[in-house]
């Protein structure tokens, strides 16, 4: 006889317990960068390495082979030891190879890709970052790679003859020029004998009139020409640093060009609602010895800080650097002065450094390089994650009144909870019956809107005076005396 489900009795059964939204730990820096004398084993290159806090032993094997008197032990030495000066940050930290501070010619391996076994390279790395390590990174830099704009950089090779006799298949091409460096290129000749095209691989600069040749294994073929296509290109590990930001709702720290403010205002021109870019570089003393270095590992580290103190809707500007002795070139700055380097600057999107009495030398500057406010930024990534990680909870729940119910007083008890925090100045959650039509249901979509009041940063703070002649009647008056 089969088993009936029956009970002469009394039980409780538990329904499962949606938990409340959370928020994301918005203050995880991710960082890349060269240590040519790094052990290997901690630090293989390509990978996503994760330095808790102040990890000194992960830290301390990025020198481990380090002469010493070597001068030069590469930019993730130095990078860490700028960010530890503002607190103890969770780092993802990549390697990449290379073997001297702030050479262009290591752009290519910063800037990575995905290759066809499917590994990541370079700033591609942050993307696996998450699966591997656990932890997203939110505050992206490249210290001392995102200020080389390409100049006179090999954007393109137009084949004006494709010639005849070339033996078939794919070639590296040679390029010879008296100025530029750091360009490679592809040259692929066709079953016919001929070329067919070529791929630019890296842009390099600074070429004036390349010149292209074959390797041997192409054959003796005759009659091809080429000619080089050259332009001014954008910092090439700036602009990929963008495309992840995107992925990861990170924002990135640039470092500006560390040469004028002409200079600046030029590379600001690049945009980014997600980067920030700091110029001048700063003075850091280590071991007695002055060293300019470049901001941004130092500016990734402050909002990391400013996160964990104050909430990740502050902004960065306005808060003490430690560590900074000077800076790469001087910024005047006068408190409401239009004309001051510092304000000029802050008018174009660019951060910089200024030193106040009583203080030091502080973080100024609170937009992107698109004119937005960074934090603001930040806050709606930390409001749409925050959902969406803690909504999956009713994925695939039946689409019924309870079910919308619950769904919009989830969304509506965490909005509270930001505003009680400060972190916004409202917020709702609603079901727009327009939306969800029965079609849309029927397909198992379910719209909900909802909006929000950021904080925005207090940038200028007016007040208008006037002179009240009134108060001189107060000089003769016989009140309060006897």
């Amino acid at each position: 006889m089969a088993q009936r489900e029956f009970l002469h009795g009394v039980e409780v059964k538990t329904a499962p317990v949606v938990q409340a939204a959370a928020d994301v730990n918005m203050s995880v820096i991710g960082v890349i960068g060269i240590a040519p004398y790094a052990d290997p084993d901690v630090w293989p290159l390509d990978r996503p390495v994760l330095v808790s806090g102040s990890d000194r032993q992960k830290i301390g094997a990025l020198t481990k082979t380090a002469p010493t008197d070597a001068v030069d032990v590469g930019t993730l030495p130095d990078a860490f030891a700028a960010m530890l000066d503002e607190c103890s940050p969770l780092v993802v930290a990549v390697r990449v190879a290379g073997q001297t501070s702030y050479n262009a010619a290591d752009i290519p391996r910063l800037v990575g890709g995905i290759d066809g076994q499917g590994a990541y390279h370079g700033v591609h790395v942050f993307l696996a970052s998450e699966s591997m390590t656990g932890y997203r990174p939110r505050l992206l830099c490249a210290p001392g790679y995102t200020h080389q704009a390409s100049k006179a950089a090999l954007v393109g090779v137009t084949v004006s003859d494709a010639g005849s006799g070339y033996t078939a298949g794919t070639y590296p091409l040679t390029i010879t020029d008296k100025t530029g460096t750091g360009a490679q290129a592809q040259i692929i000749i066709g079953d016919d004998g001929k070329i067919a095209s070529v791929n630019v691989t890296a842009n390099g600069s600074g070429y004036s009139a390349p010149t292209f040749s074959l390797p041997a294994e192409a054959g003796k073929g005759t009659g091809g020409k080429l000619e080089a296509d050259l332009s001014d290109l954008d910092n090439a590990v700036a602009a990929e640093l963008k495309t992840i930001a995107n992925r990861l709702r990170a924002v990135v720290f640039i470092d500006g060009p560390n040469s004028n403010a002409e200079d600046a205002i030029k590379a600001a021109a690049q945009g980014g609602d997600r980067v920030m870019m700091i110029d001048p570089w700063l003075v850091r003393e280590t071991d007695g010895v002055s060293k300019i270095l470049p901001p941004s590992a130092k500016f990734a580290a402050l909002q990391s800080y400013s996160d964990q103190t104050y909430g990740f809707w502050r902004s960065v500007s306005n808060q003490p650097l430690h560590g900074v002795t000077g800076l790469a070139r001087p910024v005047d700055f006068v408190l409401g002065d239009q004309n001051s380097a510092a304000n000029i600057l802050n008018a174009n999107y660019i951060s910089t450094i200024i030193r106040r009495a009583g203080t030091g030398y502080v973080s100024w500057g609170n937009r992107a390089l698109d004119g937005s406010f960074l934090c603001v930024t930040r806050v709606t990534d930390e409001i749409c994650d925050a959902l969406m990680l803690a909504v999956i909870t009713f994925l695939d729940m039946g689409i019924d009144k309870n079910f919308v119910t619950e769904v919009v007083s989830f969304v509506n008890a965490y909005l509270r909870q930001m505003i009680s925090k400060g972190a916004i100045t409202g917020g709702t959650c609603w079901a727009d019956t327009s939306l969800n039509t029965a079609s849309a249901v029927t397909n198992g979509q379910v719209f909900f809107d909802f909006d929000y009041g950021p904080i925005y940063p207090a940038e200028r703070i007016t007040f208008r005076a006037s002179i009240n002649d009134g108060y001189v009647s107060t000089i003769f008056s016989n009140e309060g005396t006897d």
